[in-house]
């Protein structure tokens, strides 16, 4: 997938490029308390559950790493951010994390971060999309960028890969998809 370009920045400020214990990609929340912490999401095998049991649920697990902000080619004004807990993550019938950051919300806002929504309602079958992450697979270090792909949803599926079993998986046709993809959202 093409490199995100400066000017469509603004559009996708909520997403970030992760170090938490491997190279994926997540996305600040909006949960409508600018004074509460800023929560991102993620996959669960972005913040270590490849290494748990597949039954595992951790909760409230103090964590590291951090989150860097507007990660697109020329940008030299990036905002990183340090994970602080572990809220959830599972790989039990989803791949899943929330991150709680050490900010607010309302501090990220303030930085130009744009926390977004969870959709309230699954998309139709043929959806398109745009899916926004920050690939690291077989790319320089001065390439792990935020990264633009357009695609289309097809129907969901369940998924077995090794001892995990995720059900309503949606299929999809997304260019790039590589290892730093992870978690990354599709808008």
């Amino acid at each position: 997938a093409p490199p995100l370009e400066l000017a469509d920045l603004e559009n996708f400020a909520s997403v970030a490029r992760l170090e938490m214990g491997s190279n994926c990609t997540g996305t600040v929340i909006d949960t409508g308390v600018p004074a509460a912490p800023a929560y991102l999401l993620t996959n669960g095998h972005c913040t270590g559950d490849v290494g748990r049991s597949p039954q595992v649920v951790t909760v409230g697990e103090e964590w590291f790493g951090a989150a860097e902000f507007f990660a697109v080619a020329g940008n030299d004004a990036r905002a990183q951010v340090h994970a602080e807990v572990l809220e959830y993550s599972t790989m039990r019938g989803r791949d899943l994390a929330i991150v709680r950051l050490d900010r607010t919300l309302g501090e990220l806002e303030g930085l130009g971060i744009r926390a977004v929504p969870i959709a309230d309602a699954e998309p139709a079958n043929g959806t398109a999309v745009v899916n926004v992450g920050a690939p690291v697979q077989d790319l320089d270090h001065d390439d792990w960028v935020l990264r633009r792909g357009e695609c289309t949803l097809s129907a969901p599926h369940t998924l077995i890969e090794f001892a995990w079993l995720w059900f309503g998986a949606w299929a999809n046709d997304c260019p790039g998809i590589v290892q730093g993809s992870s978690g990354s959202p599709l808008f």
